[in-house]
């Protein structure tokens, strides 16, 4: 997506903490101005050059572990469409291990 020089895109990544290497769906947005150094009018493939060398920091949402990763560390990248399903399975995955959680915490309060 493409507005004001600002792109948005859409990508998985793996948790990089072995007790949880769960999958997280991440969105990641770049500005052209990123890249210009005082030059506004980088050719496309200087910007994905430079794009897939960007640090992002990203927070588990299962194990609350910050990552830092490299966009070319994705393990997949995603449409809009498609990052909005997983984003909404992620919640739904969350919500449904809290139950357990709480339901686990009952049974050995009594």
């Amino acid at each position: 997506m493409h507005s004001g020089g600002t792109e948005t895109r859409y990508f998985t990544f793996r948790c990089r903490y072995p007790e949880c290497n769960e999958i997280i769906p991440s969105a990641s947005f770049i500005s052209r101005f990123t890249f210009s150094a005082g030059n506004l009018y980088l050719k496309r493939q200087d910007i994905e050059k430079g794009y897939d060398l960007i640090t992002i920091d990203v927070t588990c949402p299962f194990c609350s572990s910050l990552n830092h990763f490299q966009i070319l560390e994705h393990v997949k990248e995603l449409t809009r469409e498609d990052y909005e399903k997983e984003s909404s399975a992620l919640k739904t995955r969350l919500a449904l291990r809290h139950e357990i959680n709480e339901l686990m915490t009952e049974d050995h309060q009594i």
